[in-house]
């Protein structure tokens, strides 16, 4: 489980020289607005250090100045950069009156910058309070007068003393209002560990603190705001609106209220600038605590699952059959303990039924002529026909039966198989008839719409079914040239036909996995003996292959066994090559030879010290440093020194340096040694006039023009070299001796597998198979064989949606009588809901019929009944359906679901269904749903159930499917009966809380968002809100609501916070600080900060009579 984020709150913050303020905040007290006009001043010293040259004496100085600093009274507008927030965002129509209004600002120390005074550190508690140079106000339209902007810049309003003190905070309390938020826990919480801890957050992350300013005014529902930025100080109100300051005491507060004196009179209008501003509106409701605490729990009576249905009079000869003249339509959810009323088990409804079914097979019994006493046509005054004579040529139109396709049974029977009894149970029951009427509607509504959806589905269909009507005519074409040119062609002709596809064709050979083309490559065969281009070079009627062909002994021309006689032993006299294989030239030098002869120069190089007196010398001037380049005598005692030499080498490599006439370093940094002429030849010979190893270039004496500069070969090159062809010895060697190939063994098994293989019925029919894949409603497949493909459209949406625009009553039957804010359970009807979903399927597969679309009529397009893309936990696509294909149908009515169902339970039909009706998802559409297991109390499992645990996934179960109806109704389906819900309720000391269930809660989450500060609206247990104000204190600060503040709910209309009442928690949590009242801004923030709400109610109440145990 991630971090939860934690917020630390600073009461107030200040940096730079603004913390040198000598002045102390008097907090607004009647007649005491500190000691200096104006501004705030700091007392600065200046240190001067004299040094007298004489004697060297210090002598210190100190100069003292007084300064006034920049105030409320220097600032003519801010930045609006500097602000990052506003709460409610600026625009916004149904923000939540019990909420407070604030702004926030990206620097920490700005509310307080300019405040001419610092805290009175006189005691603990006062020391954590600061007036802001800036308050945040927010008036009603009818409150204040907007003016035209001044001089300076600032627009201004007039508002009047009686609207300040209904609207303003009080001034000697503003302090309360501003604070930091630091996201982050800190270390300390007061004094200079607490600044140290905030300055080194903030200098590693800039952006983890902000400050804020909150309005404390009680705003009211359906009203329109404007929140005003304005001075505190009298100094920056009077600058603010182009007014002198002179006289002016720093701390003087830019209003006083009437209760606390020193106001003007209550029609006074005083004139405010404003430093920035935003309009918003408030709604009709509150915040999401007490949207979801106004929810009350309610039990559904069972009679308002159902509607009268008149049957009275039916048409089609039934009216007056039936002994129950109405019946309570159903509708898609239903009551707990709902029970249907009685109908085709009633003995005085069974000629009814039977003349129903009679009235349903009449097109089919008409159809087949059957002659017989089911037949209505012969033995009933019906009114289809005028006489019985022309009733069969007369066209018959009557009411549909329902799902007859999907059941593959021509009519209704008369005694239902076991296995389809949900055709009879539909069709001859006028309730459930009437649902699949309505799915008839919907189709019938929407028929353009659902066709052109279906077509586009469709599209790939014809496609498909084009491609195997064209893959029926190749077949047919490529059938007869393979009859003539492959079955009855030579073989040579066969394999040069089929030389294109041999790569593709695999060889028959058990043991092997390779292409006919590899088979042919290993062998003696030459693979362009089957090329076009040697097709055409041996065709019977070139001029040249003629006379081959005519001479030839036998009579068999030469272009029909070509293939066959190259597979034949090159001993045979008719066997044929392409080339014979390559030998060696006569006298070529083998690479061994090649080998030894390195190896012998090698070794002559080795015994001939000329050769490695030269090595040395070269090597020896290669390594000599700077200052013994020109010094011959070092040179030689370096050689006599250099113990690894040869005695003949040294003498030798002596030799080569007495010979040195010319030693010189050139500017491009070779090293040129010039050599005695006869010196030179004995060592480099007389081939080049000089020599170049790397750097080195050794000449010859007196050579003018140089024309050759031969290279010098070292020992080391010597074996590089060697080593180097070594290498190329062993990449020879390993080199294979061409040999004949062998012949190969398979060639008739080839020429036979070919024909069969690429037989047309086989090839184009595998090959079109594999490119057509239809969707079998899990995944795609590949078709079976080459047959058109009957398919039918699949739609996906939830169909709830199109019932409801005909009625939301056939959702919930008389949903008009469910309470505004109110919270109960229901079940699903899958009676209704399979009904409706047949007269869907059945309707569409006429239309399909209709419309010429290539189905069979027995698909089930519609399956989702209920809206289910919240459901991200079922992984199985077919469960995430609201009923199995229907031609899948082997149960009774309501119990063909495709999720679980459990058909040993047969109370279990229906999934258990949470109804919410009012504004709180409405206004919160991301709140989270969902039921939590419930638990007994530890301490004593007759109180109050409690919520189990949620690190145990089981103990959580989330939203199968959802609905919302118009205009605040939601509905959340879960997947647990009616008793699991409900669970036991321990009452009495008999009941055992580890065998019983304590059953489930529901849960409303708040999703955690921007934060909020506020606080909550008065509701007891019960959700409701019209009680009496609370007289004692909150159990803890959570509780606090905005009747606590008052003695009468009336004074909530113009109340801003105030400090006046004392209040504390009763029951705060254990282990936690506990913020007081009107102590500090951080207390305060911490007071009013609006938690993410979690609610919770148990199923039980909102179900009848729980078992008691």
């Amino acid at each position: 489980m991630s971090n939860l984020a934690q917020y630390t709150f600073i009461p107030w913050f200040r940096q730079g020289l603004a913390v040198k303020i000598n002045e102390k905040d008097s907090y607004a007290a009647l007649g005491q607005d500190g000691s200096v006009d104006e501004r705030a001043h700091l007392e600065i010293e200046l240190f001067l250090e004299d040094t007298t040259i004489s004697d060297k004496s210090i002598s210190e100085n100190i100069i003292r100045k007084d300064v006034a600093i920049y105030g409320p009274g220097d600032i003519r507008g801010i930045d609006n950069r500097a602000i990052i927030r506003t709460e409610p965002k600026a625009g916004i129509n149904n923000y939540e009156a019990n909420n407070l209004a604030y702004i926030e600002f990206y620097e920490e120390d700005f509310p307080w910058r300019y405040t001419p005074a610092n805290p009175d550190d006189s005691n603990q508690t006062i020391a954590k309070r600061l007036r802001p140079w800036l308050t945040l106000v927010v008036l009603k339209d009818d409150e204040y007068t907007l003016n035209t902007q001044g001089e300076q810049g600032l627009s201004s309003i007039t508002i009047t003393q009686a609207t300040i003190d209904i609207s303003f905070p009080e001034p000697s309390e503003i302090w309360a209002w501003a604070h930091v938020q630091i996201n982050r826990e800190l270390s300390h919480t007061n004094g200079i560990p607490l600044v140290n801890d905030v300055t080194n957050e903030l200098e590693n992350n800039p952006d983890i603190g902000i400050s804020r300013l909150i309005c404390p005014r009680k705003l009211q529902k359906k009203t329109q705001y404007t929140a005003f930025l304005i001075p505190s100080f009298e100094t920056g109100r009077l600058i603010g609106i182009d007014n002198k300051t002179t006289g002016i005491k720093a701390q003087q507060p830019a209003w006083r209220l009437t209760a606390s004196g020193g106001a003007p009179a209550p029609d006074t209008n005083i004139e405010f600038p404003f430093y920035f501003h935003w309009r918003f509106h408030t709604g009709e409701y509150g915040d999401f605590e007490s949207l979801v605490s106004i929810l009350k729990p309610i039990i559904t009576d069972p009679e308002n699952g159902k509607m009268p249905m008149d049957i009275q009079s039916p048409g089609y000869a039934l009216d007056g059959m039936a002994d129950t003249p109405t019946l309570g339509f159903e509708g898609a959810l239903k009551p707990p303990n709902f029970k249907s009323d009685p109908f085709q088990e009633l003995p005085g409804n069974a000629d009814f039924i039977e003349q129903l079914r009679k009235t349903l097979n009449l097109s089919t019994d008409l159809a087949e002529d059957q002659n017989n006493t089911d037949n209505t046509a012969l033995d009933l005054d019906h009114p289809f026909y005028s006489a019985a004579d022309n009733a069969v040529d007369d066209p018959i139109v009557t009411p549909p039966t329902y799902g007859i396709w999907h059941a593959l049974i021509p009519k209704l029977p008369v005694a239902s198989d076991i296995n389809k009894s949900w055709i009879n149970e539909l069709n001859l029951d006028p309730r459930y008839r009437g649902g699949a009427g309505l799915g008839t509607t919907t189709v019938q509504k929407n028929q353009e719409k659902l066709m052109d959806e279906a077509w586009k589905q469709v599209g790939e269909i014809n496609k498909a079914n084009e491609k195997i009507r064209q893959a029926e005519l190749a077949k047919m074409v490529s059938g007869r040239i393979y009859k003539k040119h492959i079955t009855r062609g030579s073989n040579d002709r066969l394999l040069s036909i089929t030389n294109p596809m041999h790569n593709r064709v695999l060889s028959s050979d058990a043991t092997r996995t390779v292409t006919v083309n590899q088979d042919f490559r290993n062998s003696r065969i030459p693979l362009v003996a089957k090329s076009a281009a040697f097709r055409r070079i041996v065709r019977p009627n070139r001029k040249l292959n003629r006379k081959i062909n005519h001479q030839a002994s036998t009579k068999t021309a030469i272009h029909q066994q070509l293939l066959s006689n190259f597979n034949r032993d090159e001993a045979k006299n008719d066997a044929i090559t392409a080339a014979k294989l390559k030998i060696l030239p006569i006298n070529t030098l083998s690479i061994k030879e090649t080998a030894d002869a390195i190896e012998e120069q090698q070794q002559n190089y080795n015994i001939d010290p000329n050769f490695l007196a030269r090595d040395a010398f070269v090597e020896f001037f290669l390594t000599r440093s700077d200052d013994t380049l020109s010094n011959r005598n070092a040179w030689i005692a370096a050689i006599n020194a250099d113990s690894s030499l040869a005695s003949d080498v040294r003498v030798l490599l002596i030799e080569l340096v007495n010979a040195i006439t010319a030693f010189q370093l050139q500017p491009d940094g070779d090293l040129k040694i010039t050599l005695e002429q006869l010196t030179y030849e004995k060592f480099y010979g007389t081939g080049s006039s000089a020599k170049r190893y790397q750097i080195l270039l050794i000449q010859k004496k007196d050579e003018v023009d140089i024309q050759h500069v031969g290279p010098i070969t070292t020992q080391a090159e010597i074996q590089q070299f060697q080593t180097d062809f070594n290498l190329l010895q062993s990449v020879v060697t390993g080199m294979k001796t061409p040999t004949h190939l062998p012949i190969l063994s398979n060639f008739n098994l080839i020429k036979k597998d070919l024909r069969q293989k690429l037989h047309p019925a086989l090839t184009i029919s595998k090959r079109v198979i594999s490119q057509i894949k239809v969707w079998n409603g899990v995944a795609m497949q590949a078709i079976e064989e080459l047959k058109p493909v009957m398919a039918y459209p699949e739609f996906k949406d939830p169909v709830y949606e199109h019932l409801k625009k005909i009625s939301q009553d056939f959702i919930l039957p008389n949903v008009e009588k469910l309470p505004q804010d109110s919270i109960t359970i229901l079940q699903t009807n899958q009676r209704f809901i399979e009904s409706y979903m047949v007269g869907l399927n059945h309707e569409m597969a006429r239309e399909l019929l209709w419309r010429e679309f290539p189905t069979d009529q027995r698909g089930s397009c519609f399956r989702q009944f209920w809206d289910i893309r919240d459901n991200l936990f079922e992984n199985d696509p077919e469960k995430q359906f609201d009923i199995k294909k229907m031609h899948e149908w082997r149960n009774s009515l309501g119990n063909n679901r495709a999720r679980t169902w459990n058909e040993n339970d047969p109370e279990d039909d229906g999934n258990i269904v949470l109804v919410v009706r009012g504004q709180l998802l409405l206004k919160y559409p991301n709140t989270m749903v969902f039921a939590q297991k419930a638990a007994y109390d530890t301490n004593d499992p007759r109180e109050q159930r409690v919520l189990a645990p949620d690190s145990d996934a089981d103990n959580i179960k989330y939203p199968l499917f959802s609905a919302q109806l118009e205009p605040d109704i939601f509905l959340f389906g879960f997947d647990f009966s009616i008793d699991q819900a409900r669970g036991v309720r321990i009452r009495n000391n008999s009941g055992n809380p580890v065998t019983s269930d304590p059953g489930w809660f529901f849960v409303f989450k708040e999703r955690p968002g921007q934060i909020k500060f506020g606080l909550d609206d008065y509701a007891d247990e019960m959700g409701d809100t019209s009680g009496l104000p609370p007289t004692s204190n909150p159990n803890k600060w959570n509780d606090l609501t905005w009747e606590h503040l008052v003695d009468n709910k009336a004074d909530l209309s113009t109340y801003c916070i105030t400090f006046d009442k004392t209040l504390l928690p009763t029951s705060p949590p254990l282990g936690e600080p506990v913020p007081k009242w009107g102590n500090n801004a951080a207390d305060l923030a911490s007071i009013l900060y609006q938690n993410p709400v979690i609610f919770a109610r148990h199923a039980g109440e909102m179900l009848p009579k729980e078992e008691e145990d």
